[in-house]
């Protein structure tokens, strides 16, 4: 745990637009066809960044990615600064209140973790990762939720091309999936693909016009 004074020196590899210049996450609901005014997730936010999160489809679990206190730290840098990276943390819901978010510890890494999201089964979960600071090695991995072992695998090279990919999230039906990626044959930057996992194999993406 850091005292609250080191924040001023304190390095992410991100800044967000929220309070304070940290990201963090909100809530609005679909009313009457209408959705509402955004508000703070204050039950699972901190005061540091919270960011690109995945609600499960029963909306009972939430996955997201934190550099809060409680993090792994890194050496710190040339000015003294500490280095925090990026985690996947998990809160769920009760009914009444989510649970205070707990870190992934299966998955969570010196490198940055962000980007989770679950299959429509709930047996894979995926994220991104990259060293801290360099989001050009970026690729999506996953875990097998009901395998032993913990082992974490990266996905295929028809999935990471080595072009920054990120952000892997379950599509319509069990077997269509949506990520980004900068990789020659897009419109330029990052842009939207589209795959397939069936039976095990991952189909050759293709751009979402």
């Amino acid at each position: 745990q850091r005292a609250s004074g080191e924040s001023c020196r304190r390095l992410s590899s991100t800044r967000g637009a929220g309070k304070g210049g940290f990201s963090h996450l909100y809530v609005s609901k679909l009313v009457d066809a209408k959705w509402s005014a955004p508000a703070p997730l204050h039950a699972v936010n901190s005061q540091f960044n919270d960011e690109t999160p995945y609600l499960s489809s029963d909306g009972k679990i939430l996955l997201f990615a934190s550099d809060r206190d409680g993090s792994i730290e890194l050496p710190k840098d040339a000015q003294g600064r500490v280095r925090v990276s990026f985690d996947i943390y998990l809160a769920q819901w009760d009914g009444k209140t989510w649970s205070n978010p707990r870190p992934v510890q299966e998955i969570n890494t010196p490198w940055n973790e962000k980007s989770p999201s679950l299959s429509r089964d709930g047996r894979l979960l995926f994220f991104s990762s990259w060293p801290f600071g360099d989001m050009q090695r970026s690729r999506i991995r996953v875990l097998d939720l009901k395998s032993n072992g913990n082992t974490i695998e990266d996905l295929p090279p028809q999935i990471n091309s080595g072009n920054q990919e990120t952000a892997l999230v379950p599509g319509e039906d069990d077997t269509r999936y949506y990520f980004s990626s900068r990789r020659p044959g897009g419109k330029g930057g990052w842009d939207i693909w589209q795959t397939r996992f069936d039976k095990g194999v991952w189909a050759e993406p293709e751009l979402l016009g």
